[in-house]
């Protein structure tokens, strides 16, 4: 399992930066993601969006309820793919 070390929302109100345990960071955009996904819908607004933390042993990202969760291998499978794109 890929653990994260540090989560930051980014001001433009849908993009992570995020760090993982060994030593890489990505930053990647989840508007496509907020607008297929109606159960993300609220992460739409920047001032939700704003709240992403670090989730129990960095396994997660979350903004503080289990609805409102991606997980860390998720996100890194998604930064690696519009990397390589």
């Amino acid at each position: 399992a890929l653990t994260l070390t540090a989560v930051q929302a980014d001001r433009d109100g849908h993009s992570l930066h995020l760090a993982f345990a060994d030593g890489t960071e990505f930053t990647v955009d989840l508007q496509p993601i907020i607008e297929r996904h109606p159960s993300l819908r609220s992460l739409g607004a920047a001032a939700t969006f704003g709240r992403a933390k670090l989730g129990p042993w960095g396994a997660t990202v979350t903004w503080g309820t289990d609805a409102l969760e991606l997980a860390a291998n998720n996100l890194r499978a998604l930064a690696s793919q519009r990397k390589a794109s």
